[in-house]
């Protein structure tokens, strides 16, 4: 489970506050500058690298430690972990809005605002998260009383563990105002490498818990007692690297332009959590704790490819971004066009791969029983390059700073994916129409999020 999140950018303003991408050095900065005799990276390569470093060591941690975890805790018990980790990382997302929205706040802000304004910006993101704390507490504390519900196996200590990571949750949400205004300043690559070195301190935690016995509770206390030190360490990085951060109690107007800002950013967010977590979840609640964890192993090569095609799209968008608010219709419609191919290629690429040497991949790595089947591999497969679809998409919007649109369809979608998902298993009683449910209710949302792109380029 992660800590903290320091994600590339997907939320976006108000369509009405036209700014600009955050990790944006301009539609022509250099990836490599001289200063002084020496050959310096820009602030933005520095951002990119930061970003693959992060993804690669997330990816290698997860390799390494889910086979020693399921050696531990079993495949039922490794399926509850991984389903209760997934879900508290998206009620984490109700916590998010005004956060991203300080990030691009901060992009447009940074360089003429005035030290003590931009304090108040960052107050204000404070206050919201504090307001939203206690819709968070109610959400997480339901989440905690229905987990017995949910996995009556595990016992008493499944509650315990829940709690313990509902107050990590608090505490993700706090770290990320350091963390957002560390990407706003184009200054991401600190928060990344913080991010990446406490996966991995985190995972060897959870390792060391499950070894020696200590169940899901001890689990949860790893992640929790690896959150508050990565917590104060991405404050001191804050206030080190940027010269007049710090926290001033915010204005009306500060408080106003937080929120407008972070309310639909906070709906797709919640929405694109929901998509990533909808396949395992359900799988848990519906076919059991242990497909659960047969399904953490056979989507994971194609989860790992679909931030690879997240991760390269977004290397794009800032010079969407500029040419766009150079009104520079042409060339951003062309770039568009090369974003969804390099999408549409790697994602095809890597999944027919997947679909060819992922059986052979999960026994080599945790053993043929963890393998859901060709039937369900594929559609894992099909599902992921949706997503892959469906999250270019969105970061294309976030450049044209269109949110309301995308999050109302993404709603609707999200519902009728789940209730398509729900049938299926019930006429069923098979995984791959499940999954097959939750692709079919998604079409809505692959189909429209482009649509909404080519009308907003065409004005």
């Amino acid at each position: 489970m992660r800590i903290w999140s320091a994600p590339l950018p997907q939320g976006a303003p108000h369509p009405a506050q036209p700014l600009p991408p955050p990790m944006s050095d301009g539609a022509s900065s250099l990836e490599i500058v001289p200063v002084r005799g020496r050959i310096v990276l820009s602030a933005t390569a520095r951002n990119r690298i930061a970003n693959y470093l992060n993804f690669a060591t997330t990816a290698l941690v997860g390799l390494i430690v889910n086979p020693i975890l399921l050696a531990a805790l079993g495949t039922s018990g490794f399926g509850i972990w991984k389903t209760i980790a997934r879900l508290f990382e998206t009620v984490i997302a109700t916590q998010g809005g005004a956060t991203q929205a300080l990030k691009w706040v901060l992009a447009r802000e940074n360089a003429q605002a005035s030290a003590d304004a931009l304090r108040r910006r960052v107050g204000s993101a404070l206050v919201n998260w504090a307001l939203w704390a206690a819709p968070f507490a109610v959400l997480a504390l339901g989440l905690v009383l229905a987990l017995p519900w949910m996995f009556p196996q595990a016992g008493p200590d499944l509650t315990i563990a829940g709690l313990i990571l509902a107050i990590n949750g608090l505490v993700a949400g706090l770290v990320s105002i350091p963390a957002y205004s560390l990407i706003g300043v184009n200054k991401g690559y600190l928060a990344l490498g913080l991010s990446a070195l406490m996966a991995g301190i985190v995972g060897a935690g959870l390792v060391f818990a499950a070894l020696s016995g200590w169940g899901l509770v001890g689990m949860a206390a790893m992640v929790l007692f690896g959150s508050v030190p990565g917590a104060a360490l991405c404050y001191w990085l804050a206030w080190r690297a940027i010269p007049w951060w710090g926290i001033a109690a915010p204005g009306p107007v500060d408080m106003a332009d937080i929120n407008r800002l972070g309310g639909w950013t906070l709906g797709w967010s919640a929405i694109e959590k929901v998509l990533l977590a909808s396949e395992l979840v359900l799988i848990a609640l519906l076919a059991g704790a242990a497909m659960a964890g047969q399904y953490v192993f056979t989507a994971y090569a194609a989860q790992t490819a679909l931030v690879i095609c997240l991760l390269t799209t977004n290397a794009a968008m800032p010079g969407l971004g500029a040419r766009l608010a150079a009104g520079n219709r042409a060339e951003a419609a062309m770039i568009i066009a090369q974003t969804r191919r390099t999408s549409l290629l790697l994602s095809f690429g890597v999944g027919a791969v997947i679909i060819c040497a992922n059986a052979a991949f999960v026994a080599l790595w945790a053993g043929d029983a963890m393998y859901l089947g060709a039937g369900a591999n594929a559609l894992i497969v099909i599902a992921a390059i949706q997503l892959a679809h469906i999250r270019t998409e969105a970061q294309i919007l976030d450049a044209m700073l269109i949110v309301k649109p995308r999050v109302l369809l993404g709603a609707g979608a999200v519902v009728v994916g789940i209730a398509c998902a729900i049938a299926g298993f019930v006429l069923t009683a098979d995984i791959t129409w499940m999954i097959a449910g939750l692709i079919a209710g998604r079409l809505a949302l692959t189909l429209g999020l482009p649509a909404i792109a080519r009308r907003a380029v065409r004005r």
